[in-house]
């Protein structure tokens, strides 16, 4: 029960934090010496209007101050990420107890980072390096992690099988046609891979992107005016980052469903 009261709280601590991290960071400003103010009245915000999602509901989604509407942006990024927290919570595939429990804490941390990305693309279509490189980085302390708790040498070359996988398959594309996907999608495909250490799930992360890709493009499509070509663009690491979430939280149970339905 504790580690489901821990990891609801620190979801929301993150999703709180991320709204003024990712806006910091494209503007250069200290995230942690700066204070967050209202984006009219420029008032510092005290501590009772930055209660994750609590604070936009009791001031109805007013600035105590100035009594200007705040952007649902906030709550929607709070509740975003603590479920996606709760999800890791659910979906955790060891224990909550000594590296496990070590581990647990280190993959909340990359969900963090991986949220980041996908919010400062969805705003600036862009995956920074800022970003990403730390998070590669990450993702070899959390195999190193694996390696003690599974005590697996194997786990080494799956993880560059997996990092080929996911990252090699988006860097031909890139260099085929560099219109269609960005050097950063590229980036963090192998980063993605070495979070998911599974050849197959980088695989499956890179058709279900697709998948979620061409369900969100559609309804655009559709409502594109008749004989006028579709130029609408979309950012594709969000997509990238969620079909990687769903990967890891299902993916293994999918495959395991697709070879059986074969094997019928």
């Amino acid at each position: 029960m504790l580690i489901f009261v821990s990891t609801l709280v620190a979801g929301f601590i993150a999703g709180s934090f991320l709204t003024s991290f990712v806006g910091r960071l494209h503007d250069g400003r200290d995230f942690i010496r700066s204070r967050s103010a209202c984006n009219a009245c420029k008032k510092n915000l005290g501590v009772l209007d930055l209660v994750p999602l609590l604070s936009w509901l009791v001031l109805r989604g007013r600035c105590r101050h100035c009594k200007q509407r705040v952007s649902c942006y906030y709550p929607a990024v709070e509740a975003v990420t603590a479920a996606a927290f709760m999800a890791f919570y659910a979906f955790w595939p060891y224990s909550f107890a000594g590296w496990e429990l070590v581990l647990f804490v280190g993959y909340l941390l990359a969900l963090v980072v991986l949220l980041a990305l996908a919010i400062y693309d969805l705003r600036w279509w862009l995956l920074p390096n800022k970003l990403t490189y730390p998070l590669a980085g990450w993702a070899l302390v959390l195999l190193g992690i694996r390696l003690l708790i599974e005590f697996d040498p194997g786990l080494l070359l799956a993880a560059l099988l997996s990092a080929l996988a996911g990252g090699g398959l988006f860097y031909v594309i890139f260099q085929i046609a560099d219109k269609y996907i960005g050097g950063g999608d590229v980036k963090l495909g192998f980063v993605l891979g070495l979070l998911l250490v599974d050849w197959r799930l980088s695989l499956l992360t890179i058709f279900l992107s697709s998948l979620i890709g061409t369900a969100v493009s559609l309804p655009f499509f559709l409502r594109r005016k008749k004989g006028k070509a579709f130029k609408a663009r979309l950012p594709f690491g969000p997509f990238l980052i969620m079909a990687a979430l769903l990967a890891f939280w299902f993916g293994s149970s999918l495959i395991e469903w697709y070879l059986g339905f074969l094997q019928v």
